[in-house]
């Protein structure tokens, strides 16, 4: 009864949402590439979003699947057609995602947050590109690779935050290098005399890095 239910959820509910949502995304797509303008950085969260909902697809289907094989039962054509070319059919998405992360980074540089979502986009060609090659008959290795790219992101001595903050510490010293350098340590009256002599933008930029 599980079982069926389950297998209910997945075909009648969960597939047709996400496909629905798939559709709305290339519609989005679209309309960025008829106006000519560079997609905004919101556009990631909608992409990762669609890719828990392949990559859902894949670890349920994929035990059905496997089940009915097993039994020597009926598998359904399209469900085993949709597993093998749903990562294809999302890839022209990830390279959307991986322009608006390129665009963030070169409006506004490095930070911890946008180095671990250009991470996520580079992993999600992998699996896209591994689920096709190996027609999603073995899906053990995404979750693995997913924690192992965690840990070698985030627990090693040199990780993301380190790195983040020695980019921004260098920024910011080599703003000061090419402008007119304040007496240290300043006062709140001498900094926020300092940022009002500098151009809005700079100053904005270099009190956002400060901040971080």
């Amino acid at each position: 009864l599980t079982s069926k239910f389950l297998t209910g959820m997945v075909r009648y509910l969960f597939l047709p949402l996400v496909l629905g949502y798939l559709l709305v995304l290339y519609g989005y797509g679209a309309k960025i590439l008829l106006n000519m303008e560079l997609p905004k950085g919101g556009v990631c969260l909608l992409i990762i979003v669609l890719m828990i909902g392949c990559l859902g697809i894949e670890l349920l289907l994929y035990p059905l699947q496997r089940k009915a094989e097993a039994e020597g039962g009926k598998t359904h054509a399209f469900e085993c057609w949709l597993v093998r070319w749903l990562p294809i059919i999302i890839l022209p998405l990830l390279v959307l995602m991986s322009v608006a992360i390129g665009r963030r980074l070169y409006d506004y540089g490095i930070t911890e947050d946008r180095l671990y979502v250009l991470t996520l986009n580079l992993w999600f060609y992998a699996v896209c590109i591994g689920l096709y090659i190996s027609s999603a008959r073995r899906i053990h290795w995404v979750t693995m690779s997913f924690g192992a790219l965690f840990l070698l992101t985030s627990a090693l001595p040199v990780n993301f935050c380190s790195i983040t903050l020695h980019t921004i510490e260098n920024r910011i010293e080599n703003f000061l290098s090419s402008h007119d350098r304040p007496a240290l340590p300043m006062t709140e009256d001498s900094y926020t005399a300092y940022m009002e002599s500098l151009p809005s933008e700079e100053a904005q930029s270099l009190r956002g890095d400060l901040l971080y």
